[in-house]
């Protein structure tokens, strides 16, 4: 069987989304990709969950957690024949061996995140203002995160980012009326809904 569709894998944003700003990025070279928030002790469970996919880009996401597991799991996708690779602006550390490392094909760069997925995928980056824009859906999307353990919030915000839809997209003014929300924000996507009680 043949194996298609993208996979991006970013991790978890805090001050500046440069995460989800970079994950938007890819989305202008791959605009059909999956797209998951992942911390770097989680981020070879999210590979071994990446099977079906033809290809997997992880951007920015540290190389550290369980160097062995991680090594099994990327040797494991590469021998299933999915494309990898490892964008990123810091070098890979000590702990991860020559041939994951090679398997990961790693795009290193010293440069920010976004200007680093941007040379590597030859995209440019036009997304600065709707990121700053919708910072405070990014920041739901967070928090949908951490407090429900759900990162099909995240995955809708970046879209919407890479669609550079604006916040009128999710603010009060554009939701469907009634709604059950008062005093904060709903964000309202094909796939999510994305409420922010303030």
């Amino acid at each position: 069987m043949k194996k298609t569709g993208t996979l991006i894998l970013t991790g978890w944003d805090s001050e500046g989304h440069a995460y989800a700003h970079s994950a938007a990025l890819a989305l202008l070279a791959y605009p059909d990709a999956t797209v998951r928030g992942v911390s770097k002790a989680r981020l070879s469970e999210a590979l071994e969950q990446a099977e079906e996919y033809g290809r997997v880009l992880i951007l920015g996401v540290a190389l550290g957690g369980d160097p062995a597991r991680l090594a099994r799991t990327v040797r494991a996708l590469a021998r299933q024949r999915t494309a990898l690779c490892w964008i990123s602006a810091l070098p890979p550390p000590a702990s991860v061996d020559a041939g994951t490392l090679q398997a990961l094909s790693p795009y290193v760069r010293e440069l920010s995140l976004q200007a680093t997925v941007c040379a590597c995928l030859g995209v440019k980056d036009i997304l600065a203002a709707a990121v700053k824009a919708n910072a405070p859906l990014l920041d739901a999307a967070g928090y949908a995160h951490r407090h429900l353990e759900d990162d099909a919030f995240f995955a809708a915000a970046v879209r919407h980012i890479a669609h550079d839809e604006g916040p009128e997209a999710w603010s009060p003014g554009s939701l469907p009326q009634p709604t059950a929300i008062s005093g904060g924000w709903c964000a309202k996507d094909v796939s999510a809904r994305i409420c922010f009680i303030g």
